[in-house]
């Protein structure tokens, strides 16, 4: 954030005038701001395109490496799982290579930024279509480094940013949540819509047409804007200049651009938890759906059909209940804890709420773990679907009460450790599950590490509990 700081004074510098070059850059300085309520479609669009191979994919990877569409077998079960593990772990480690430099450029030119992952993100579509085309399935898997290049956590990370940048804090807060909501909407619709079309390139030009809209939404829409001068002085009085280190980070290598984050964390220990339970979450959750969808296409014969049902099951449930905790949870608390203060009332909503999802992340792993028919798979995933919203609750809790400039800085270090347990996943998960020829180990595995993730979290709780008490 030091190189916000920098780029800021250079502007002012230069011209005195902030508002002239913000329009020409995309920039976002202390005296503009991208406004959060146009910013938010952009979640939609981008779910709405992403999601529209999720299916469909496997579906093709399935018809690329089994000879029998319906019934892999023997080693190619194996192949089936090492090849996506090995493909997933590889768009991590490209995902988190890809954070810090991104990071960099969403920090002072957001609108490049969101540019930038349409761009990158539209590629893998592509691919997919050339790979099934082709019949090349290296060419088809490469779809997911231009996943990894242009992540979903880099996508909630500059999304999350432009939220951030909101002075009331309860306003941040709620625009992560608006944002993940409208995120697993569009998440719920495309595969269940594209799972019925017979020809799933179909599926993958619809996603090319919907990055190109969300690109011409960006561009005719959304704009910086001044903020009021109050504003600016709110923002201005919780950052904390170091212009010999802002200057000397634009030098940094890559390895320092993206450890630099971290540093936030170092700071306060409370934090430093709640990123740690973040990364074990991810650990699971970056790798969890692919080793459901491998499994109900191998042993169950799913389609991209059953497949984008199954998507579509989960995410709209996660997104109804992040609806409810948004509107029906918030007055429930507000009439149980009159008292409390609203920040207070916040943080106690959504402290409760990340336990909640959490433990029912966990039980939902289980249940799948010991599914064997098809209904008894839904069933365990509408459980599944309460747990999605964790990280936007915890992030939240992570962040309140904090200014705005201390929220962009731990939302940056928690989208690093995000990353992280992006990358970790596929290797641990992935390749328990190609290791243990398809059992339904895997889900029992990442249900002890959702619940060490809890554990971390209610460290985090009691720190800040503690903090709070300091003070």
């Amino acid at each position: 954030m030091a190189n916000h700081i920098n780029e800021r004074s250079n502007l002012l510098d230069d011209s005195g005038d902030v508002l002239e070059n913000s329009d020409e850059t995309g920039s976002s300085s202390s005296s503009t701001y991208l406004p959060p309520a146009r910013v938010l479609p952009l979640a939609l669009f981008s779910a709405l395109a992403m999601s529209s191979t999720s299916a469909t994919a496997y579906f093709t990877y399935t018809i690329l490496l089994c000879k029998d569409q319906t019934q892999c077998m023997g080693r190619e079960i194996n192949r089936f799982a090492g090849y996506v593990a090995v493909a997933t772990a590889a768009s991590n480690v490209i995902g988190m290579i890809a954070l810090g430099p991104l990071q960099k450029i969403t920090k002072t030119k957001l609108k490049l930024g969101l540019s930038l992952w349409i761009a990158v993100r539209s590629m893998s579509p592509i691919m997919l279509f050339l790979g099934k085309n082709l019949r090349n399935i290296h060419i088809a898997l490469s779809s997911k480094l231009f996943d990894g290049l242009a992540s979903d956590n880099i996508l909630h990370f500059t999304l999350n940013t432009a939220y951030a940048q909101h002075p009331r804090v309860e306003r941040a807060s709620s625009f992560i949540s608006y944002s993940l909501a409208l995120y697993m909407v569009g998440i719920a619709t495309s595969p269940f819509v594209a799972g019925w079309f017979k020809n799933s390139s179909v599926s993958f030009i619809a996603a090319v047409t919907l990055f190109a809209i969300e690109a011409m939404y960006l561009q005719l829409f959304v704009h910086p804007q001044p903020r009021a001068d109050g504003d600016s002085e709110l923002l201005t009085s919780d950052r904390e200049p170091n212009p010999v280190n802002s200057h000397s980070q634009d030098s940094d290598p890559m390895w320092k651009i993206f450890i630099f984050p971290l540093r936030a964390l170092a700071r306060r220990y409370s934090t430093l938890f709640c990123g740690l339970s973040l990364l074990v979450y991810n650990i699971v959750q970056s790798y969890i759906f692919s080793a459901l969808l491998v499994r109900t296409s191998v042993e169950f014969a799913f389609t991209g059909r059953e497949n984008g049902f199954l998507i579509s099951l989960v995410h709209s449930i996660g997104a109804l209940y992040i609806l409810v905790s948004l509107y029906v949870i918030p007055k429930v608390s507000h009439f149980l804890y009159k008292d409390h203060s609203e920040n207070g009332s916040l943080l106690l909503r959504n402290g409760t709420l990340a336990i909640l999802s959490l433990v029912i992340q966990a039980s939902s792993l289980v249940a799948l773990g010991v599914s064997s028919k098809p209904w008894q798979v839904y069933a365990a995933a509408v459980l599944l679907a309460l747990g999605l919203p964790a990280p936007s609750f915890i992030k939240s809790y992570g962040i309140s009460e904090l200014g705005d400039f201390q929220r962009s800085e731990i939302l940056a270090a928690l989208a690093v450790m995000e990353t992280v347990g992006d990358v970790l996943g596929p290797i641990l998960l992935g390749g328990w599950q190609s290791y243990t020829a398809m059992t339904s180990s895997v889900f029992f595995l990442g249900s002890g590490l959702i619940f060490l993730s809890l554990h971390l979290f209610i460290c985090n709780l009691l720190l800040r509990h503690r903090e709070v008490d300091a003070t």
